[in-house]
């Protein structure tokens, strides 16, 4: 076999497990397999499509440093928020992936520790509230998002 054809075989599959690394689960059972309650998720699920939902919320920060926002997401104009999804913010610019995601009718919430669009762990909610700075201090990069050569911004 030519190094170009193995090469070529190589990014292929590459390729393959890239697009694997974050998969729909297939059916309803194998979903709340997946959502076990308060449990790291098994199997790597997408985050919440969002963009089939009204946004009641804008996109804009206005304030300068570090802070999270809060974007709430209806099924229609005139029904109660559905979802809420909290970004980071920097010097207001807002992340493009949200690290938590909250489902009210499901109560259930959605964390994605390094925002790359796939679930990290599933739980669910005894009351409808909930706070993202729980969330916040979990990520990985709390303590220096929002920072350049160690000074923040």
């Amino acid at each position: 076999m030519s190094s170009l054809n193995a090469l070529s075989r190589f990014s292929h599959r590459s390729a393959f497990i890239a697009i694997l690394a974050c998969v729909q689960p297939v059916d309803d059972v194998e979903a709340e397999e997946v959502r076990q309650c308060g449990a790291v998720a098994s199997k790597q699920e997408a985050m919440p499509d969002l963009s089939r939902l009204v946004r009641r919320s804008g996109r804009e920060v206005h304030n300068t440093g570090r802070l999270i926002k809060g974007i709430y997401y209806a099924n229609r104009f005139e029904e109660q928020n559905s979802f809420v999804a909290f970004h980071n913010a920097c010097y207001q610019m807002l992340e493009e992936n949200p690290f938590l995601v909250f489902s009210f009718s499901r109560k259930k919430y959605y964390f994605d520790s390094d925002r790359n669009g796939c679930v990290d762990e599933v739980g669910a909610l005894l009351n409808a509230e909930i706070d993202p700075a729980d969330f916040y201090a979990r990520l990985p990069d709390a303590a220096t998002y929002c920072y350049i050569d160690g000074h923040p911004l």
